[in-house]
């Protein structure tokens, strides 16, 4: 009798990101950064009685968790990218399959904070339009490639 197959056990592949903004890149990092900061500083402060939702809590640090190599390893070719004045540049990055379910949670995490931040119940501020629409096209370009096996597409910005 087989096996079933896991996700874990299926193989890596490249997802290109053509055209990544560089600025609104680096900028999506500090922003999900200064969301996961203050969640965590939430949770120190849960001792002092403040409240949050122990379910946007505990999806932030498993979401940081579960992309922390993946985005570092994104991270690292827009600060060269960067550092050769270029304002746009083509990521390859290897992917498994479960970066499909992972962005996607990140997407709707990030939602969430921001409806959080409108609703007046964090500090930090909702996500600008234009990093909302990066981090969507990212995760339409890891699901489109990794799972729908479509070509990649260039990044356009909104208007």
């Amino acid at each position: 009798m087989s096996t079933p197959r896991t996700p874990a056990a299926e193989p890596r592949r490249d997802v290109r990101l053509l055209g990544l903004p560089v600025a609104e890149f680096l900028g999506l990092q500090v922003h999900f950064d200064d969301v996961v900061r203050e969640l965590q500083l939430i949770e120190v402060g849960r001792s002092q009685g403040l409240t949050t939702s122990g379910a946007l809590r505990a999806l932030a640090v498993e979401v940081q968790h579960d992309i922390s190599g993946d985005r570092r390893r994104i991270h690292e070719q827009a600060l060269a990218a960067q550092a050769s004045g270029d304002d746009t540049v083509d990521v390859v990055i290897d992917l498994g399959p479960r970066a499909v379910a992972d962005v996607g949670r990140l997407v709707g995490l990030v939602e969430e904070v921001d409806a959080q931040s409108r609703a007046g119940n964090l500090l930090t501020p909702p996500a600008p339009p234009r990093l909302l629409d990066l981090l969507r096209w990212l995760a339409d370009e890891v699901a489109g490639q990794l799972r729908d096996g479509r070509p990649p597409r260039p990044y356009a910005r909104s208007t």
